[in-house]
Formats: structure tokens, sequence, C-alpha cells
């Protein structure tokens, strides 16, 4: 259902008047989403890389050119928004999109239901993936933060909640500067589960790059909301340990946390279940 800005960044605000933590939920599947919204998600974010986590594959396969994935979102669109009617939806946008009007598809998001944005596949990323030079080398062909930069200001002036994510602290800086309504500190790709990443810092290092990060963004922009995702923190008391060494983290972003880890485990466990049970031996059996 689509919300303007104002209706969502209301509602959040609210949630934390309560005392409780924003909580996003990526949703790959319709499926996912709906049980999000049940569980109470706050919001429930859309992106490619949802697609292929819950299709088994690393969350790394959405930072390649392996599906379109603005026509992915505006696809899956369909799939989610009629089970998570009563949750704002967001749209991950890959915008660098060469052979696409991106101006022009602010609005094709807005008609089909969705009520903010983020940077996903983010170009900011590249640097986990490749080491600074590349997103350097994308900055200096002009496909680098630039871009985000003013696709996200544009979504912001056309109604949508802009909540970008960072991957370092210059990035964070940039991002608070350009006024980004809620801002999530990404510090890696989830290490659990069965398609977990392998290289992450551990937690403690976490926490103390978050308190740097967070500093610089409120000198920047005190208005911001701060959400964390990724790395170490993928269960509920990894971020319980982030809300006690971390000052001004108002929520979290769960993408595998929420969607892939947790359905995995019930599966291998419904599974293996079933597999303990015995039947009558079959000598005949062929």
């Amino acid at each position: 259902m689509y919300m303007t800005r104002e209706e969502v960044l209301g509602r959040l605000r609210a949630t934390l008047r309560k005392g409780q933590p924003i909580v996003g939920t990526g949703a790959g599947i319709g499926l996912a989403a709906h049980a999000e919204e049940r569980g109470g998600a706050d919001l429930i974010i859309v992106y490619g890389t949802g697609k292929y986590r819950m299709a088994g594959r690393s969350s790394m396969a959405g930072r390649f050119a392996f599906g379109n994935a603005n026509d992915l979102v505006l696809k899956m669109a369909q799939e989610v928004m009629p089970v998570a009617p009563h949750t704002p939806v967001l749209a991950g946008v890959f915008i660098q999109d060469p052979f696409r009007d991106m101006m022009g598809f602010i609005e094709q998001l807005k008609q089909a239901g969705y009520s903010g944005v983020q940077n996903v596949p983010g170009m900011g990323g590249m640097d986990q993936m490749e080491g600074a030079r590349t997103v350097t080398s994308l900055d200096a062909a002009g496909i680098g933060m630039a871009m985000e930069l003013a696709f996200l200001r544009a979504a912001k002036d056309r109604g949508m909640v802009t909540t970008p994510y960072a991957y370092n602290l210059t990035q964070a800086v940039q991002l608070a500067a350009n006024g980004s309504d809620m801002l999530c500190l990404h510090v890696g790709l989830t290490t659990k589960g069965l398609t977990a990443a392998q290289v992450a810092p551990p937690i403690e290092r976490c926490a103390q790059m978050l308190n740097s990060w967070i500093e610089a963004i409120r000198s920047e922009n005190p208005d911001t909301i701060i959400l964390c995702h990724g790395g170490p923190i993928a269960e509920p008391q990894d971020f319980s340990y982030i809300m006690r060494h971390v000052e001004g983290i108002s929520g979290f972003y769960g993408a595998s946390s929420i969607e892939r880890i947790p359905v995995e485990r019930a599966l291998v466990d419904a599974t293996s279940r079933f597999r303990t049970l015995h039947i009558a031996p079959r000598p005949d059996a062929v």
C-alpha cells in the first residue's frame, strides 16, 4: 500500500516514541512479506538480491548482471503488495541503470505502490567486493555515488522516503549531508546460515565502527534516523549487543537475518523430523 513520506515517517517516529526499534525486513517472495507483516515489520524492503537469496543463492549474486534489478523490483511489487497491504514497502533501486529514465522511474515505483527507495544494488557496496579503487573508478566515470545522491534527493522531493545503505564512513557522511530520512549502516554480508558470507568484521569491531560513523553523521544531519544491517548482526541477540554498545542506533534491517536464515532452519528441521520416523521394514520393496 502506497504511503506518503510523511505518513511513513510518522509511523516510524511513533514506534520510536514507544521505545521500540524500527524493524525493516527484506522480502524476496510474497510468503516472506506476508509473514513479516504478521510479525510486526515496520517496513518491508524489496530488492533484486532478495529474489536471489530466496532462490538459494548468495546475496552477492544481486550485485552482478544476472538479471535486470529494476525490472525485478517492479515485477515483485505484484507479488508482495497484495499480501502485505498494511505495511509500507520500499524499493531497492539500481540507480546506475544505463537504459532507463531514472527520474521517470520514480513515478513508476510510486504507481507500483512503493513508498520509498534504497540504493540496492548500490555502487558504494562495490568496495566490499573489489576494494575502494573500483568505487573511485565508478565515480570517475560518472556512474558512482553522485548518481545515487541525485536520485535520492529527487525521490525525496517527490514524496518518497529515502533510506539508503552506507558502506563506509565517507558514504555515511555524504548520504547524511544529502538529507536522507533514514540511513542504514551496512557492515557486510550476513555471516550466518547456509549461504553465509565468510568475510566480515567481528561484532565488537562493528560496534566500534558504527559509533565512529554515527558521530560523523550527527554532525552533518542530526535528524536522520540511523539503522544497521549485516555482517555478524544476524539474530536478535546480535542486535541487542549493538543496542547496548552503540549510541544512537534506532533500528535494524534484516534480510538474510529474517527471511533466509529462519526459513533455512525451519525447513531443515521439518525435513529431518520426518526423516527420523520409522515404518515397518519392507523386504519386498523394489
